[in-house]
């Protein structure tokens, strides 16, 4: 081969082993570039994973109020303590001790009754008759269904009158903020015949009526809300413990999904910040997945099932660990198959 003829040749080769070693550099580049897309996308959770609560007014409350024997005392169902001034509480009282309890309000506003100084019950019955309020007495195991309102702001104390009662813990007290200050939430929620609620993610605002309506895909489940935040009680993928905890036994937002295709909606009901779980309470169902949690003043935890940054990293280089190596191997194959034949002896002359 002529001089000429050789360069052009060595030139052309070295000209694809140039676009080639190109290509490789782009798509090794490419694949560097696509991995912080790759793991920012592995750890937000899909829009659709977290469901929000919308505010609307009302001028309705719905107040929960449990009265126990072992911890003396008046226990809201959620925080239901605070309400708008000129509008209807819708009272339901519990009595889950043996012994006789009362609800008395005391009506002198943002004074405080004193177990120290009234400490006895004849000088209780004569503080709270200076400015007596609604007074409800209920017999051990019972309940009492009743309307308050309030039209003057303010927080007003609640005592039992029953003896000594007040004086061993049986004390609580109700917030009226001025009129129109208070709004409720609605939190959207499903239940699907998979056995889960979509979505299983809730979140909604602190110290805010909420309504919980929920659409029954499948009949034959609940949609019962653990009062207690933060329950320990409650694992991920275990059966609902026996007997239920408190909050969950003695939960006033406890919808029965009976018929396929309806919206049922609960009574408003107050969150204090903290994480709450619902499930659904039918034997089997919590254990195989129906369940979800509600993130009441917090911003949730990403949703589960998401892959982590970590893994997406490792996929990632895994992929440009092979494009390097077969970017090499093809190389060395192109360079063999491409290498100039070595001059042979020149043929003879007759």
């Amino acid at each position: 081969m002529s001089g000429p003829s050789r360069g052009r040749s060595v030139h052309r080769l070295r000209s694809r082993r140039g676009v080639v070693s190109g290509a490789l550099v782009l798509l090794a580049v490419g694949g560097l570039l696509s991995l912080p897309f790759a793991a920012h996308y592995g750890v937000l959770p899909p829009s659709e994973a977290v469901g929000a609560a919308h505010e609307v007014a009302f001028s309705v409350f719905y107040a929960h109020v449990m009265m126990n024997d072992s911890s003396p005392g008046f226990y809201w169902g959620s925080g239901e303590n605070v309400v708008s001034a000129n509008s209807t509480i819708a009272l339901v009282l519990y009595n889950n001790g043996t012994t006789t309890h009362s609800f008395s309000v005391y009506m002198l506003r943002n004074q405080v009754i004193s177990a120290t100084t009234d400490n006895t019950p004849a000088k209780l019955n004569t503080t709270w008759a200076a400015a007596p309020g609604p007074n409800f007495w209920l017999p051990g195991g019972t309940n009492l269904s009743t309307t308050l309102n309030f039209s003057d702001p303010g927080t007003y104390q609640v005592v039992s009158l029953y003896p000594y009662q007040f004086q061993s813990g049986f004390t609580t007290t109700i917030t009226v903020l001025p009129a129109g200050s208070a709004t409720k939430s609605y939190v959207f929620d499903n239940a699907t015949s998979a056995l889960t609620f979509v979505p299983a993610i809730l979140t909604a605002p602190a110290n805010t009526p909420i309504v919980f309506e929920v659409t029954a895909q499948q009949g034959g489940h609940t949609f019962s809300l653990d009062m207690t935040s933060n329950d320990t009680t409650l694992v991920t993928g275990t059966s609902l413990p026996s007997p239920l905890p408190p909050g969950l036994a003695n939960t006033p937002v406890n919808l029965e999904l009976n018929n396929q295709g309806q919206t049922y909606a609960s009574a408003p009901t107050i969150l204090k910040a903290g994480v709450y779980w619902f499930v659904c309470e039918i034997p089997g169902h919590f254990q195989q997945g129906m369940w979800g949690k509600i993130y009441v003043g917090l911003i949730p935890s990403p949703p589960p099932n998401v892959p982590q940054i970590t893994q997406v990293m490792q996929y990632g280089y895994l992929a440009l660990a092979g494009i390097i190596v077969s970017g090499a191997a093809f190389l060395v194959l192109m360079g063999q198959n491409e290498r100039p034949a070595l001059a042979g002896p020149a043929p003879r002359e007759h």
